[in-house]
């Protein structure tokens, strides 16, 4: 006879997986546990294992430290407004929802309330003023051991990774399949897209080299002041 008191143990970590994901079925969730491997073959160590691998992925909470900041770096999307907040230990970069065209926002922050799927998401900026963002729908953690090199990378090789750059003059850039570039040193904030082959050259002090689409001479863009990973 298998040992009934496993049986808590390991509903608790379905609980705490499926809550990390409300808007899945429970079918839904036992197809992807079963793409990891937790099939109907399974014993219960190998579901436990699955189940905390895809809560990892997007935890039911958000993992913070003894100050409240992001124990890592996260994407937490949410609804009612509709916003992606990328955050890390540090700094938050927050998208606005709707039109790609607006320009993103990037801050230092001292705290982030807690919070999970459900729950709203509030974070204190530098100054402990409380910034509220929605109710959070999904949290993804960005860690990855797939991590990629910018120089060098090619737009074809890029995947569903994604970057916030801040330039000289405070331009924005979010490098993506098209570079987006928000410029707001005429007071006016001018938006445009670039579409590109390659990175030459990234990296923080140094010039944002690339390759354009199509050929042509490579494009220095500006001084790379910051760069944060925004998804992947």
């Amino acid at each position: 006879m298998n040992d009934p008191t496993r049986i808590p143990r390991v509903l608790e970590e379905l609980r705490a997986t499926w809550e990390g994901q409300p808007d899945l079925t429970l079918p839904a969730l036992f197809g992807i546990l079963a793409n990891r491997g937790a099939g109907w073959g399974a014993s219960d160590e190998d579901l436990v294992e699955a189940l905390r691998k895809e809560s990892a992925l997007h935890p039911d909470l958000l993992p913070r430290d003894e100050e409240g900041r992001a124990a890592g770096r996260f994407l937490i999307s949410t609804t009612n407004p509709t916003t992606r907040v990328t955050c890390s230990p540090n700094t938050v970069v927050i998208r606005a929802g709707g039109s790609q065209s607006r320009q993103p926002a990037a801050w230092q922050y001292s705290a982030i309330r807690s919070t999970g799927p459900g729950r709203p998401l509030v974070i204190a900026d530098e100054n402990e003023i409380d910034h509220r963002f929605g109710v959070v729908s999904l949290i993804t953690n960005l860690q990855s051991d797939d991590a990629i090199e910018l120089e060098g990378l090619e737009r074809e090789d890029l995947g569903n990774y994604s970057w916030f750059l801040r330039l000289d003059d405070d331009r924005r850039v979010i490098l993506g399949h098209k570079i987006r570039i928000w410029d707001a040193s005429n007071r006016d904030i001018e938006h445009r897209q670039l579409s590109w082959h390659s990175v030459v050259q990234c990296v923080e002090g140094a010039p944002f080299i690339v390759q354009p689409a199509g050929g042509g001479t490579a494009i220095d863009l500006g001084i790379v002041q910051e760069i944060e990973l925004i998804e992947n």
